[in-house]
């Protein structure tokens, strides 16, 4: 048998493990209190959120094109990705 076989084997052995272990009723009931506690980090209307996303518009800056220059030869340009 050649090498990768066991290697294939061993990591499914191991899957097996972990599947085994985290299916437990211990462990099942401490990651179900676990996810009840869970609060969601961001509220949908959050102020300053708001004021952020409003204030947004006037410092949006338009794209540009690279530029060559004589003093510095070469200027990217601003590709003015939005991440919402």
């Amino acid at each position: 048998m050649n090498k990768d076989y066991f290697r294939y084997l061993s990591v499914a052995i191991m899957f097996f493990f972990v599947w085994a272990i985290i299916h437990r009723p211990p462990v099942s009931q401490y990651i179900n209190s676990l996810q009840a506690q869970s609060i969601m980090a961001m509220k949908g209307n959050d102020r300053l959120y708001a004021e952020i996303a409003e204030k947004a518009k006037q410092y949006e800056i338009p794209p540009q094109d690279a530029v060559i220059d004589r003093v510095w030869k070469a200027i990217p340009g601003y590709n003015s990705h939005f991440a919402p």
